[in-house]
C-alpha cells in the first residue's frame, strides 16, 4: 500500500515526512474548532478533511520528489465536495478552491483575476473521479452537514438578504480552512515558532484588570480634582459602560466629548460584555493610524503590554522589539497574522478588508471575529459610499 505524502522536511528522508492523511485529520480538527464560533463545527471538519484530496496524486506527489512540476492540487478536493452534493457542497467547494489562491467568483472572472469555480470544478471533475479510489474510508464516508439554521430566513425577507448571509458565511468557512491550513504547516515545519501563539492573559484577567486601573486613577487624584464636574461625568460614563455590560448581545452606541474618558469606559464594558457572553475577544476599530498608537498605548497601561496586539500597516519591528522587548513583539506578530488574542487594536482598512477581501492573507483572521465585542471608534468617519455593505455585513 502506497504511502502519501503532505509535506517534506528538506533535507530529510521521507520516515519524517508529513503523511497526508495526518495532515487531512489534523487541518479538520483545527477547522472545525475554528468554525465552531459560528455555528459551523461540521463544515469546518468537512472542509479540512477534504481541501487537499489532490496530494493523493502521482503528480503532486513527484512534485515532492524534486521534480519539476506545475500542479494546483486544490481544485480535486473542491470537486469532490460539489460532487458529494450539488447545492450543499459548494459552499465547501469555494472554501477549498480557494484555500491557496483566493477566492472567486462562480460564473465570470476578469482578466488577471482567478479562474471561475464552475470552470475550476469542471476541470478537475475527472481527475478527482480517477483518484477516488486512493481515499481512506474516513473520507468517503464523511457526509456534506446540512446547512446551519441562521442560513434560513422568514419568507417575507427579500431573496437577496439570504444570498449576502451565504456569501458572507462562505467567507468565515473559507478563513476557518486557511487558518487551520497554515497553523498545521507552521505546527509539522516551525514548531518553535507555534509554542509562542496564544500566550495572553484571559478575557476575566483583562476584566479585573481594567476596572482595577480606572478606580486607581479615581482614588489617586487629589480631592479638588475628583470633585470636578468634569471628573464626575468620566466616573458617571464608566459606571454606565459597566452597568450595561450584562445586557443581552447587541448593537451600543456611546457618545462622550474629548476627555470624557471613553477609550477605557468603553473597553470596560466590551470586557465585562465579553466575560458575561463568554465572548473570546475585543477588537477595537479605529480610523487613524494616530488615534491607534494612542489609544493601544492606553491599554497596554491598563491591561498590561503582553495583552494588547496592535494590527496596522505602519508598525516598525525593530521598533516595537526595542520598546517592548522581542518576546512580546513577536508574540504580538504572530497574533497579527490570525487575531487570535483577547484584544486586537486595528485600523478600519484591515477590518474591513478582513470582511470583503478574496485573499487568503487579508481573510485568515475572520473566523476569529465570531464572537467577538466590536468597537467602532469614530463611526463618523466611516466612508458613506461603504456604508450599504457594512451594514449588509453586520
Amino acid at each position: 500500500m502506497n504511502t502519501y505524502y503532505a509535506r517534506t522536511v528538506e533535507g530529510h528522508p521521507k520516515s519524517i515526512w508529513q503523511k497526508l492523511p495526518e495532515h487531512l485529520e489534523r487541518v479538520a480538527d483545527r477547522a472545525s474548532a475554528s468554525a465552531d464560533a459560528f455555528g459551523s463545527r461540521d463544515w469546518g471538519y468537512c472542509a479540512g478533511l477534504w481541501h487537499d484530496l489532490g496530494k493523493y496524486s502521482s503528480e503532486f506527489q513527484a512534485k515532492l520528489d524534486g521534480k519539476q512540476i506545475r500542479f494546483e492540487h486544490s481544485g480535486v478536493g473542491a470537486a469532490y465536495a460539489s460532487e458529494k452534493h450539488k447545492e450543499r457542497g459548494l459552499p465547501l467547494a469555494f472554501a477549498i478552491a480557494a484555500h491557496h489562491a483566493g477566492l472567486a467568483d462562480y460564473i465570470t472572472g476578469d482578466p488577471g483575476m482567478h479562474k471561475p469555480l464552475k470552470e475550476r470544478l469542471k476541470d478537475n471533475r475527472a481527475l478527482m473521479q480517477g483518484l477516488s479510489h486512493l481515499f481512506p474510508s474516513k473520507i468517503v464516508n464523511q457526509q456534506v452537514p446540512e446547512f446551519p439554521n441562521f442560513l434560513s430566513l422568514p419568507e417575507t425577507k427579500e431573496p437577496e438578504a439570504l444570498q449576502r448571509r451565504m456569501e458572507l458565511w462562505i467567507r468565515f468557512l473559507f478563513s476557518a480552512l486557511v487558518d487551520a491550513d497554515r497553523l498545521d504547516s507552521e505546527e509539522f515545519c516551525q514548531p518553535e515558532k507555534a509554542t509562542k501563539r496564544g500566550l495572553f492573559p484571559n478575557i476575566k484577567t483583562l476584566s479585573e484588570r481594567i476596572d482595577s486601573y480606572i478606580d486607581s486613577i479615581q482614588t489617586s487624584l487629589p480631592a479638588s480634582f475628583r470633585d470636578s464636574t468634569v471628573n464626575q461625568t468620566r466616573q458617571y460614563v464608566a459606571n454606565a459602560c459597566r452597568e450595561a455590560a450584562p445586557q443581552a448581545q447587541g448593537t451600543f452606541t456611546l457618545t462622550v466629548p474629548t476627555g470624557g474618558g471613553k477609550t477605557l469606559s468603553a473597553m470596560s464594558f466590551a470586557l465585562h460584555h465579553a466575560q458575561v457572553h463568554n465572548l473570546r475577544r475585543v477588537i477595537v476599530v479605529i480610523p487613524y493610524t494616530s488615534i491607534i498608537e494612542q489609544n493601544a498605548d492606553v491599554y497596554r497601561q491598563a491591561l498590561g503590554t503582553e495583552a494588547v496586539v496592535e494590527h496596522q500597516s505602519s508598525l516598525d519591528p525593530k521598533e516595537r522589539a526595542a520598546k517592548y522587548g522581542e518576546e512580546i513583539t513577536g508574540r504580538a506578530g504572530l497574533a497579527a497574522e490570525n487575531w487570535d488574542a483577547p484584544v486586537i487594536v486595528t485600523t478600519t482598512v484591515q477590518f474591513f478588508e478582513s470582511l470583503f477581501s478574496n485573499r487568503p492573507s487579508r481573510c485568515r483572521k475572520l473566523h476569529n471575529v465570531a464572537g467577538s465585542v466590536i468597537i467602532l471608534d469614530e463611526v463618523q468617519t466611516l466612508p458613506p459610499a461603504f456604508l450599504h455593505s457594512m451594514l449588509d455585513a453586520g
